[in-house]
């Protein structure tokens, strides 16, 4: 009797490795890949809400692209601008007709924020090339992201489904959600590595719009992704920030806010450090000295004395073991 309840055992664990096939290249024990929709219903028990369908169009806003500090219209073409999108290997960095939309119900801790993109002139067209969409508890700090597969050359339509409708087939050019094993490669946290929300030129005028709904973080506002959402990626599940053990130059700017950096040595310390006070990218046409956003007119500083801030904070970076900093982990209400 015992064998054959071994044999039994055994053939039951083999089915569900076929039917489940197991990810071994996680930081611990083996899991289960999810589908878009088993990992939007997690989310939504953990975070306590859900995505529902949206219209980039009725429920966005246009997010403007200046030229010269004047708006462009959003049906127009335009190589160059004031505030193109920071994202980098974008044909038309100033494309415009973009969207955001803010979405919460009354009373809940929970926000997800959209941004239907275009990356190529669609004068009065609406339809995106990319759609992707933040939820964040405030209270917790767990955050689930979203991101929309590849399209056709004809867009992604304004009407949305939620993620928790993917087994839904809508009218042509409807969106194909990625898995979290798919968009997990795009490295979400790459960019958005100290906080979910990122607030930069691009956004700037339409933040000012849907700036009270959104808020701003703080260096204490908890931030983290549930292990099991992302189990194999080190970068999703290690966030760590600078913290200056004792007032230095670079210590002016992690007053008020998280500079971070993950296992990859990628993050703030890569990307936006450069980019938020000036420091031009040779990778982009775009020039940053005209862009920058930090520090604020109330904190200005010299060329000079942001060099010598930006030299700390890289030096942290490099070598969080120094005497004066060190990287502690960001952390939320597990």
């Amino acid at each position: 009797m015992k064998s054959i309840s071994r044999l039994k055992l055994f053939q039951l664990f083999f089915l569900v490795f076929l039917i489940y096939p197991f990810n071994t290249s996680s930081i611990g024990a083996p899991v289960i890949e999810k589908t878009i929709k088993q990992y939007a219903q997690e989310c939504s028990r953990k975070l306590g809400d859900s995505i529902p369908d949206f219209d980039c169009l009725e429920d966005g806003v246009n997010i403007p692209i200046y030229f010269k500090e004047a708006e462009v219209d959003e049906n127009s073409e335009i190589e160059n601008c004031d505030n193109p999108t920071l994202i980098h290997n974008v044909k038309a960095p100033c494309a415009t007709g973009s969207r955001l939309g803010v979405m919460r119900n009354e009373g809940s801790k929970v926000i997800s924020v959209f941004i239907c993109r275009k990356y190529k002139h669609r004068p009065n067209i609406n339809r995106y090339d990319d759609i992707a969409i933040i939820q964040h508890n405030e209270k917790t700090g767990a955050t689930c992201w979203y991101q929309s597969g590849e399209m056709s050359n004809g867009g992604i339509d304004s009407k949305i489904k939620s993620p928790l409708k993917s087994d839904m087939v809508n009218e042509s050019n409807t969106i194909k959600w990625e898995t979290p094993k798919e968009f997990e490669s795009n490295k979400c946290v790459a960019c958005h590595t100290s906080d979910p929300f990122i607030h930069t030129p691009y956004l700037r005028k339409t933040l000012k719009k849907e700036l009270y709904k959104i808020g701003h973080n703080t260096i204490d506002s908890p931030y983290y992704f549930p292990p099991y959402y992302f189990p194999v990626n080190k970068q999703w599940n290690n966030l760590k920030h600078i913290h200056f053990k004792s007032p230095t130059p670079g210590s002016f700017c992690t007053k008020c806010h998280r500079i971070a950096l993950n296992p990859n040595g990628t993050g703030d310390c890569e990307k936006y450090l450069n980019d938020s006070v000036g420091l031009d990218d040779p990778s982009s046409k775009h020039s940053r000295k005209d862009m920058r956003w930090m520090p604020p007119l109330s904190h200005k500083k010299t060329p000079e004395e942001l060099k010598i801030i930006m030299d700390d904070i890289k030096n942290c970076c490099q070598n969080p073991n120094l005497v004066h900093c060190e990287a502690i982990p960001i952390s939320g209400k597990k």
